[in-house]
């Protein structure tokens, strides 16, 4: 059945996008452009990667927050992605270069050698959880792909990841060895 609701959405977003490119929108209006919760918004002022803002100079808090339109058409386009793949490499839960999955890593470990992810893709809270019960084992993240873990969800999608990058390099290989062969053909 067809949600209405979130037909007035994208009415609602189309509208915003129709206006010209220099209207400044606050945060709730910013959101709603770009499909986001205003708690996001909030979230990405406080790293480099969200849209860029405006905001009156000063002390004080409750500053008002402006966005302007072309800012956030500008950020989204910066922020384009072409495949699941580069969208997983962008968060970090893939590999780009064989150097990726070839340096050493830590990885939690429990004490029946069973992987629970790497370290760095922890927060804080579970770091210190589990540094009480697991080891930390620094491997290669195809070391890692290839013993067992905790969690099968996660031990798929890192090892489709190592995958992925083998397969790539594997390409790569493959086509510049046709490509020197060729070379080498055109100079005999």
């Amino acid at each position: 059945m067809f949600d209405e609701s979130k037909f007035a959405e994208v009415e609602a977003r189309a509208r915003l996008h129709a206006m010209p490119p220099s209207t400044p929108l606050t945060t709730e209006f910013a959101a709603a452009f770009l499909g986001y919760s205003v708690a996001t918004m909030e979230t990405m002022r406080k790293t480099p990667d969200g849209p860029v803002y405006s905001q009156p100079p000063g002390d004080g808090p409750n500053k008002k927050v402006m966005y302007q339109i072309s800012e956030l058409l500008a950020w989204m386009d910066r922020n384009k992605i072409g495949s699941t793949t580069q969208a997983m490499i962008r968060a970090g839960k893939a590999f780009s270069t064989l150097a990726g999955i070839a340096s050493e890593e830590p990885y939690f470990i429990d004490q029946f050698g069973l992987l629970w992810g790497p370290v760095a893709e922890a927060t804080i809270g579970t770091v210190r959880d589990r540094l009480e019960t697991h080891d930390v084992v620094f491997l290669t993240a195809i070391d890692a792909a290839t013993r067992q873990w905790d969690d099968p969800v996660a031990h798929k999608e890192h090892a489709e990841s190592v995958q992925a990058a083998l397969l790539h390099a594997s390409q790569s290989i493959d086509a510049n060895v046709e490509a020197s062969e060729l070379r080498a053909s055109m100079k005999g």
